[in-house]
């Protein structure tokens, strides 16, 4: 069934945290999936009519370091910019 196939993907991604008194608990990542059709892997999934889920803080640092970035770099819509860095229009074309 799809729900077993479902549960036997989650437990192949699941990784094993071991508690200080020696058991092993499987920790799986929370969050709504479908399931691939060819390798029955899991992959996260948007369900019409429920709230999607927020996201995750390691997201926001990295959007956060990309807008840093970002900012430190040439604007390309400056006239006179040229993207190619003086190398023409790239691929081997020339003029």
């Amino acid at each position: 069934s799809a729900v077993w196939r479902a549960q036997r993907s989650a437990v192949r991604g699941a990784v094993a945290q071991i508690e200080p008194d020696g058991t092993a608990v499987l920790v799986y990542r929370p969050g709504r999936f479908t399931l691939t059709r060819f390798r029955h892997r899991l992959i996260p999934a948007t369900v019409p009519g429920l709230p999607v889920e927020p996201v995750p803080p390691v997201a926001d640092a990295l959007a956060d370091e990309v807008e840093a970035f970002l900012a430190t770099q040439p604007d390309p819509a400056r006239p006179g910019h040229d993207p190619t860095g003086g190398r023409g229009r790239g691929r081997g074309e020339d003029g």
